[in-house]
């Protein structure tokens, strides 16, 4: 390989590199202001509902109401799950993540009409978890 081809790969990689910190970094910037926007919220709505509930009648039916159309919102996550994946050839696979916190780390390999992809997450309750999985193609 001559000394530039070698230069532009070094340049092609600092700079994936870069991007991929620079997002992650930036994604977790974005997680932190989404739960203070979401911490603010729910300050607001607590407010809110005691200003309510000190007008009114203290009947439990007209309390429950209010409590429900206070806080049911459904099920909304700010959880993040990020990763990077670097292959070569589309044959062989590197992958890191974070999955809510938790360090998450995988490989993959393609052979023919195979495919086996390999996890190891770090898991809260069940501590290091190692799932395998194995995909073929007819």
């Amino acid at each position: 390989m001559t000394l530039t081809k070698q230069l532009w790969l070094a340049i092609a990689t600092i700079m994936t590199i870069a991007f991929g910190i620079s997002f992650l970094v930036s994604a977790w910037s974005a997680k932190g202001y989404l739960e203070d926007q979401l911490r603010l919220k729910n300050i607001d709505n607590a407010n809110s509902l005691a200003l309510s509930m000190s007008q009114t009648e203290k009947d439990p039916v007209l309390i429950e109401l209010l409590l429900s159309a206070q806080f049911d919102i459904g099920g909304i996550s700010f959880d993040s799950h990020l990763g990077l994946e670097i292959s070569y050839f589309d044959k062989i696979a590197a992958r890191i993540g974070s999955d809510i916190g938790n360090l998450t780390l995988g490989a993959g390999l393609n052979i023919r009409q195979f495919k086996i992809d390999l996890a190891l997450r770090d898991h809260a309750d069940l501590e290091n978890s190692l799932l395998v999985s194995l995909n073929v193609r007819f």
